[in-house]
């Protein structure tokens, strides 16, 4: 799970950036059913993200992920 909270002055270019980056980190991890599940809830947030110019006035949360169940 993702939990991306934005505060209201930031710039949006900068918090993208900082996805990318997550985004080969994230490319490191071991487990693949982990890694499969962390970029995938990092490329939603990245395209979540594009719908804004710039960040609200109250700032921005953004909560992704994916529900794993025994089915």
């Amino acid at each position: 799970m993702i939990s991306l909270i934005i505060p209201p002055r930031d710039q949006i270019p900068r918090i993208a950036k900082m996805l990318a980056d997550e985004y080969g980190t994230a490319s490191n991890i071991k487990s693949r059913v982990n890694r499969l599940s962390v970029l995938s809830a990092i490329t939603s947030v990245q395209a979540r993200l594009k719908l804004y110019n710039k960040v609200p006035n109250n700032g921005l949360v953004i909560y992704c992920g994916t529900i794993v169940t025994e089915d």
